[in-house]
């Protein structure tokens, strides 16, 4: 039977295919017949390949134009064509004469007749095929049948990663789904159930090996916003639209509660497609330290501060040709550092627009403001119908919420004048209406109205009393104290125990999981065992947000909610306490995460401590902020060296260790920890003049201390020191020293970082013992399972490898290490594999590719705010190469592949480096002529 797929208006089975491919970036248009007819082969849709092929479609659908354009690597539009567009050529056995026509290997024929079942059911094809079917997978379960899902659901191969491009398509597919039908399609997660089954996950360039629950929740989320969350908000998202139009600088505006944020990513989402270059969140509520705010901006938008430089300079830098759209949101309590920041980029990046969210503006020349109103209410002593009260926004999202707590709550006649009320009491504030509603689980409305207006009384008598202000700045206070009053009555509504829960999350930044919670907030009254259930008794009464992250549960507080906890903890008297326990935590998690990491577990902790970045923030706050904590702070700044370095944060790590130095000045091992972690983070970035200092106080210190670890450790950066100035000599003399002391503790942290940085300053001086260095290196790292070290140790070898002449061995080994690097996100790692896969193309005879990943790598090194010229063991290569290169092209061809590839993204780099540049033998030209 054949099974088909749905199609839009004038569609066929074979072009509706090639449009889903076509959109996942898996062929260009060239290609697009071939695909489709490979999908309806292995679908079993109505097509049959080899009449396809031996029909002649592929002759008309193929002028000579478009074969000559196929011959010489590119599409119509000159840009090259993706390399699984000639891989698919090349498993078919394709080859093309430019002529008269397209003549089709005999092969082909063969292949499809004899061997469709062997070879169009390989992992490789099921992967083009899920990709181009998820791609034009309706959301609409009406739209397809049975046996088309069964088909789909049969061709994934087990263990498959999917395409990042599919992952986009699918969550604006069930976005957009959700605002046109106003619900969740009825089997959304029916697909992605059956992947995740199968063991399938992203692939490395969404950054993550992760399982598809990830993404399928950030595809929930994303319906959740559009479905319930701009309620009542279509003309202030037309406004602020138009705003953005003549404006580079919108802020919206209003009173706590009154859902700023959310119309911000709606906005965001709408002009989406008026900023080709990105759209991107900065989220600042959980940001105390204003030094950080250029950091944590930059990170949003996907730089690593890995340089000596400012991050305000490298920000600047990265958008200054960008049509871009950058969201501040939560910056009330930031708002000169904000505005000073604004200002400054919006001078540098001419085609920057932000949008931001604050309870005032910025004052910022130029700057346009929004104010974002509550939500219309019903007016007050009036009768309404329920259908009339349903028109009214404030209601709607009453109701909403309240189906969630109460599914069997409608909206009645008997209820109707009670809802009313209550929208009106509380001012229209979606904050306040949807704590409101959360009472609904126990009481009706009548009696969440009655509650609220014994809170509510005190507010309007205050009103009433009024002080001498403008009628609009009234209204404002006014509603803050309503809002007040919503959360003092949700307050109330709690048991004593969840008070107490309620005040002492609250020194958590950010999220947190359930056993940071249970070590930090039991005790005194709370019992461990209790923590669990105090914890999904506030999830339900919407004190709590419950989010997934992989496997894991976190919940978190919304900024308001978290404010007023704190409050409530200082006046218990408990917060000092509290956030000293807090700080414990993390740095007993930081320790362990450090003892870890060489270990399978490495990427693990990365990733963990990136998730737990504001926690870590707020511990290290309180250790500067707090009289006799600063060696606490010495030691998670220190502890922290793997997440500043593979984390991309050598500026902020920097920023934390010198202020836990300068507080903390007493002999200790802890200070002499940190001393040479500060210096190693100075010389990755370049700045030599501050690591020298640091080191030799370090080597002092040690000796003072009789600690010999930190001296050997001393030792070793005082060798990295001497690598990245070029000389190799002392370099490998005082390496070697140190790791001879790395053995003897072993310390096997210190030995891989040792035996790495040997391998790299061998291989530049030509000493033959950098492969026994890398080997050692590299069997370390497999044999503790720890990924990330073992792409350094791949890379060193690489770079060995390449100066010994060994190029193609150079490439595979490169390669290798640029995917892990790709997962965890390494920025600086990506910048070095690049560099020295830019070196293997332009002396392997492939000039026009490596101009390309050179310019790809020089992109990347900036985005850093670094520079291979900063570091004299990579300078004189990366020179020599870029004139080889000018010299083979020639200056303007140079110059042209050079720019499309800084042009690229950080995931197109990637894969670009990792493929061979296409070449496609023409028919009866011999293998040797080919590659000539």
């Amino acid at each position: 039977m054949s099974r088909k797929l749905p199609l839009g208006k004038g569609e066929t089975a074979r072009t509706a295919c090639a449009r889903g491919l076509l959109r996942t970036g898996v062929v260009e248009k060239t290609g697009e017949v071939l695909s489709a007819a490979v999908l309806a082969e292995w679908v079993g849709w109505a097509a049959d390949l080899a009449s396809v092929m031996t029909a002649g479609l592929l002759a008309a659908h193929w002028n000579v134009a478009d074969v000559g354009r196929l011959a010489s690597g590119v599409d119509a539009g000159g840009r090259a064509l993706p390399s699984n567009a000639w891989m698919a050529l090349r498993r078919l056995g394709w080859t093309v004469e430019v002529g008269e026509g397209v003549k089709v290997n005999d092969r082909i024929v063969r292949m499809a007749q004899e061997q469709a079942g062997r070879t169009l059911r390989s992992a490789a094809w099921r992967a083009d095929l899920t990709a181009g079917v998820l791609a034009a997978w309706p959301c609409d379960p009406g739209r397809r049948t049975p046996g088309e899902w069964d088909a789909v659901r049969e061709a994934i191969p087990d263990g498959w990663h999917l395409p990042s491009g599919v992952i986009r398509s699918r969550i604006r597919q069930i976005a957009a789904f959700a605002r046109q039908y106003g619900r969740l399609p009825a089997d959304v997660f029916e697909l992605e159930a059956a992947l995740r089954r199968r063991g399938c996950c992203c692939c490395p360039c969404d950054g993550q090996q992760a399982t598809l629950a990830s993404w399928h929740e950030m595809g929930r989320m994303a319906l959740m916003h559009h479905l319930s969350r701009m309620v009542g908000r279509a003309s202030e998202l037309s406004e602020a639209r138009r705003l953005l139009g003549r404006t580079r600088l919108l802020t919206l505006t209003g009173v706590a509660g009154v859902g700023k944020s959310r119309l911000a990513l709606g906005v965001a989402d709408v002009v989406r497609g008026d900023f080709p270059d990105g759209v991107w969140t900065a989220e600042l509520a959980a940001l105390e330290d204003p030094n950080l705010l250029p950091q944590t901006v930059a990170s949003a938008v996907g730089l690593r501060d890995q340089a000596a430089r400012s991050a305000v300079d490298v920000l600047g830098d990265h958008l200054r040709d960008k049509r871009a759209l950058l969201l501040l949101d939560n910056c009330e309590h930031l708002i000169e550092p904000c505005a000073l920041l604004a200002d400054r980029l919006l001078r540098r990046a001419p085609r920057l627009c932000l949008l931001v969210t604050s309870r005032e503006p910025l004052r910022v020349e130029g700057e346009a403001v929004l104010w974002v109103p509550s939500l219309p209410v019903p007016e007050p002593h009036l009768r309404h119908s329920p259908q009339a009260l349903a028109r009214y926004p404030a209601v709607q999202l009453f109701v909403a919420r309240a189906a969630r707590v109460s599914p069997s709550f409608t909206l009645d006649a008997h209820n109707g004048d009670a809802v009313a009320l209550l929208c009106g009491r509380l001012d229209g504030l979606p904050l306040a209406i949807e704590l409101a509603a959360v009472g609904l689980r126990t009481l009706s409305p009548e009696q969440v109205l009655d509650q609220l207006d014994q809170w509510l009384e005190p507010v309007a008598g205050k009103a009433a009393a009024g002080e001498s202000m403008a009628e609009e700045a009234g209204a404002t206070r006014a509603r803050h104290r309503t809002l007040g009053a919503a959360v003092d009555w949700s307050f109330d509504l709690c048991s004593p125990a969840e008070r107490t829960l309620w005040a002492r999350v609250s020194v958590f930044a950010g999220d947190f999981g359930l056993p940071a919670a249970e070590e930090v907030c039991a005790g005194d009254g709370v019992d461990r065992e209790d923590v669990l259930d105090l914890v999904a008794g506030l999830v339900d009464k919407s004190i709590l947000v419950r989010e997934e992250r992989g496997d894991e549960v976190r919940y978190r507080l919304l900024e308001t909610i978290r404010r007023y906890g704190r409050a409530r903890l200082a006046g218990y008297g408990q917060a000092a306490a509290l956030r000293r326990r807090h700080r414990d935590w993390y740095r007993a998690l930081v320790h362990e995460a450090e003892r870890q990491w060489l270990t399978a577990r490495q990427e693990e902790w990365l990733t963990r401590l990136r998730g737990e970045l504001a926690n870590l923030r707020t511990a290290l706050e309180f250790c500067c902020a707090e009289p006799g904590e600063a060696r606490a702070g010495l030691e998670i700044a220190a502890a922290l060296w793997p997440h500043w370095i593979c984390g991309g944060s050598l500026a902020e790590g920097r920023h934390w260790l010198e202020q836990a130095l300068w507080l903390a000045p007493e002999d200790s091992v802890a200070r002499g920890t940190a001393l040479w972690v500060d210096a190693w983070l100075a010389a990755l970035q370049g700045d030599t003049a501050s690591a020298l200092p640091r080191l030799d106080e370090c080597r002092e210190l040690a000796l003072r201390l009789g600690h010999e670890p930190t001296l050997v450790r001393a030792t070793q950066h005082r060798g990295a020191l001497a690598l990245y100035e070029g000389d190799f000599p002392r370099a490998i003399r005082l390496i070697e020293k140190a790791l001879e002391g790395h053995r003897a503790a072993r310390d096997r942290n210190g030995m891989m970082t040792a035996l790495y940085q040997l391998t790299m300053a061998c291989a530049l001086s030509g000493d033959a013992r950098a492969a026994v260095y890398g080997e050692e290196c590299l069997a370390l790292c497999e044999a503790a399972g720890a990924q990330w070290a073992r792409s350094y140790a791949l890379w060193a070898l690489g770079l060995h490898t390449w100066h010994r002449g060994d190029r193609r061995r150079a490439t595979a080994l490169v390669r290798d290490a640029l995917r892990t690097r790709w997962v965890v996100r390494d920025g600086w790692g990506m910048a070095l594999c690049l560099e020295v896969l830019a070196w293997t193309a332009a002396f392997g005879g492939q000039p026009g590719h490596g101009a390309r990943l050179l310019g790809a790598a020089d992109a990347m090194w900036s985005s850093l705010g670094a520079s291979p010229s900063g570091f004299r063991h990579l300078a004189a290569v990366h020179d020599e190469v870029a004139t080889r290169l000018r010299t083979d092209l020639g200056t303007r061809a140079y110059a042209a592949a050079y720019r499309a590839g800084a042009r690229l993204t950080a995931d197109e780099a990637a894969a670009t480096a990792l493929h061979d540049p296409p070449r496609l033998r023409p028919h009866g030209r011999s293998a040797a002529s080919a590659g000539a």
